[in-house]
């Protein structure tokens, strides 16, 4: 798409997959309790760092923006209203894709009027095996098969994180297991 991109995260009190042990490549880590007023006042401070013209935003925790237990809904929704009243056409996010409902992909959609909304989720491999025994992240093809078509359904892209590196591969495989994760995803 080009132009100039922003990425600002926020601290909460971390992803809850890492809680459970989850995502071997992955140490968001976790902290004590983050209130909500912090976090919307960290993303506050933020957006008001930024002193040129952007032309899309990435706003995320170091986790997922939608699972309630991270980003709780009262946080999410004036985060949202930070960035609906920020100048930029384009808007993106990270969240696991089972925390993507129909109700929650079209109450970002809701809130952010005549913004490009894309969602990022982390696939990491389309191989169930090496999701399961190298990742730590069972059940992900199905949860993200299922989120695809619900973000599309309410007008959001999808973005796609695929690991290169994955833990307990060889760098041959891992670079295999890449490229077809990329294929598949595609």
């Amino acid at each position: 798409m080009g132009g100039v991109f922003a990425q600002l995260w926020f601290l909460t009190r971390g992803c809850s997959w890492d809680r459970r042990g989850s995502c071997t490549m992955c140490n968001y880590g976790h902290s004590d309790a983050v209130s909500d007023a912090e976090m919307v006042s960290f993303v506050r401070e933020g957006l008001e760092s930024i002193d040129s013209p952007i032309d899309e935003l990435y706003v995320s925790p170091s986790g997922s923006l939608l699972d309630p237990a991270e980003v709780p809904r009262s946080a999410l929704f004036r985060i949202l209203g930070l960035v609906r009243e920020f100048p930029t056409k384009r808007f993106s996010f990270e969240t696991r894709p089972e925390t993507l409902s129909l109700a929650s992909a079209a109450e970002v959609i809701s809130r952010l009027p005549g913004k490009r909304t894309t969602v990022g989720f982390g696939l990491e491999s389309a191989d169930p095996w090496i999701l399961q025994h190298c990742i730590n992240k069972p059940g992900a093809v199905a949860a993200y098969l299922r989120a695809v078509p619900v973000a599309h359904s309410v007008g959001m892209r999808v973005a796609t994180n695929v690991c290169l590196g994955t833990a307990f591969l060889t760098a041959e495989e891992a670079i295999r297991d890449t490229v077809r994760t990329i294929a598949w995803s595609i």
